[in-house]
């Protein structure tokens, strides 16, 4: 939803400022114990990594000023660890990495997903599984495209 109001914003359709502000509020109150968020409610699928990535790409559009260092080495952590692929995380945590650090530590791990087809497999991707490897791809492009944006 942030992406959404945000890229709105940015192409002149909406002024969505105050809902921004609003979600940066919401978003902010999930913190868990650690640095990463939760997902309704503070303590729900809490420390998702991928939801803590879509806050740190999104900050400057939801008007966070909180330190986010915390959070923004427990996403660079996240997404160099080896674990299941999450096309989601890629994608949020690689936009959020390439506003505020280097991300070739990170990215390192989703291009060696990729199959030799170009494609990306959705069968044991945690967020992407049930959408197929249309979106799985689609989030991976998305993912990799982001780094070689201005």
């Amino acid at each position: 939803m942030t992406a959404a109001l945000a890229d709105l914003r940015l192409a002149g359709v909406l002024r969505s400022d105050e809902a921004l502000r609003r979600a940066g509020g919401y978003l902010t109150g999930l913190r868990s114990g650690g640095a990463l968020l939760g997902y309704r409610e503070n303590g729900d699928r809490a420390g998702d990594p991928a939801l803590s990535a879509g806050l740190l790409a999104y900050a400057r559009e939801l008007g966070i000023r909180a330190d986010l260092g915390p959070l923004l080495r427990a996403v660079r952590k996240e997404l160099v660890k080896p674990r299941a692929p999450d096309a989601l995380l890629a994608w949020s945590g690689l936009r959020a990495l390439r506003r505020h650090e280097s991300i070739a530590p990170a990215l390192t791990p989703v291009l060696r997903r990729q199959r030799d087809d170009g494609r990306w497999a959705a069968a044991t991707d945690r967020h992407c599984r049930t959408g197929g490897d249309d979106l799985t791809t689609a989030m991976g492009v998305l993912a990799v495209s982001r780094v070689y944006m201005p």
